[in-house]
C-alpha cells in the first residue's frame, strides 16, 4: 500500500515589519524541522 505524507511549514517568528517571506523560524519551528529530518522517510 502506497503512503502519502503531509508535511506543513514549521513555525515561524512573525515579525510585522517584514514580509512573511523573510520570516525566520522559531524555536519550535526548528524542533519541528529537526523531528522530520530525523523521520526514516
Amino acid at each position: 500500500m502506497p503512503w502519502l505524507y503531509l508535511i506543513r511549514h514549521p513555525h515561524t517568528t512573525i515579525d510585522p515589519a517584514c514580509p512573511a517571506s523573510q520570516w525566520s523560524l522559531s524555536d519550535l519551528g526548528r524542533a519541528q524541522v529537526r523531528a522530520l529530518m530525523a523521520l526514516p522517510l
